[in-house]
């Protein structure tokens, strides 16, 4: 079985270290978020690209006219392009945990965004609150109203995970938590079997 693709831009100035941190970030927060036995979501799951690029490299007119949105090039963000099944996010370069937890919330907003693709293509709802470019009530696709409202209303939870290093030649295994939008209420309700037996 393949597994998702994470590729990171020649730009990024990232440790290996951090490097291993972002993959295990992203693996636990897509993972974290589907229902262990849902082996069809975890398949398409697997059949995306995550690119994580510097924020230099941003094409302000693509996203733009993709977005209708503007934005300040120098601030992490990224775009769900969902007919190439591939989410592209552009963060700064630097080391460190607190600019893994930074960076982590951009890439987990964007995941968010995937993973409710995976769950809900074709549906539509109207927004619960304002967003940049539409009022509440207003309708739009669910995989980002449903994103953005949760924003809107700060519904996150922890993304826990263990990072393993070695100093010294010996293993240390560190426990690694940072922040990421709350989906798992639409995506994994562990109460409910989504699937039969």
């Amino acid at each position: 079985m393949a597994t998702i693709n994470i590729i990171f831009s020649d730009m990024l100035k990232i440790p290996a270290s951090d490097v291993a941190t972002y993959q295990r970030g992203i693996l636990e927060y897509v993972f974290g978020s589907i229902y262990y036995k849902d082996t069809s979501k975890i398949t398409e799951a697997n059949k995306w690209t995550i690119e994580l690029r510097h924020t230099s490299e941003s094409d302000l007119a693509v996203f733009k006219a993709l977005t209708t949105e503007k934005l300040n090039q120098g601030i992490p963000h990224g775009i769900t392009i969902t007919t190439d099944k591939r989410v592209i996010c552009f963060i700064p370069s630097g080391a460190g945990d607190l600019r893994i937890r930074e960076s982590l919330q951009v890439i987990y907003h964007e995941l968010a965004h995937m993973l409710l693709y995976l769950y809900y293509k074709n549906k539509r709802a109207a927004r619960r609150n304002p967003d940049k470019n539409a009022r509440a009530g207003s309708e739009g696709a669910f995989l980002t109203t449903e994103v953005h409202d949760r924003v809107f209303e700060k519904k996150m939870r922890n993304v826990e995970f263990y990072i393993d290093t070695v100093r010294n030649g010996k293993i240390k295994t560190t426990k690694f938590v940072s922040r990421g939008l709350d989906i798992t209420d639409i995506t994994d309700s562990r109460t409910v079997d989504r699937v039969p037996e």
